[in-house]
């Protein structure tokens, strides 16, 4: 039986949402790592601490991609992808 998805937390869009997120992340400290490279001095802690948040960046990613791909599994298997439908005040 597969689980109902929570809107904002689960579901497939959320997922690859988060997914985007963590791209960028991990763009962002690549490019900071080169730049500080690219310096006539650079700082070997900075490189040190983009590298890290590069890598961790990229662990999320691979686990994003992971859900991503057994979500969509499921869904293909049992024929059906189901949401909770949420309910706004505003």
């Amino acid at each position: 039986t597969p689980l109902m998805k929570i809107s904002n937390v689960d579901s497939i869009a959320d997922l690859i949402d988060r997914l985007i997120i963590e791209l960028i992340k991990m763009s962002t400290f690549e490019r900071k790592k080169h730049e500080e490279r690219s310096k006539q001095n650079p700082d070997s802690t900075l490189i040190a601490n983009y590298d890290a948040g590069s890598r961790a960046a990229n662990e999320i990613r691979s686990a994003l991609k992971n859900k991503i791909n057994a979500t969509l599994e499921d869904a293909i298997n049992n024929g059906k992808y189901d949401v909770l439908k949420e309910v706004r005040v505003f």
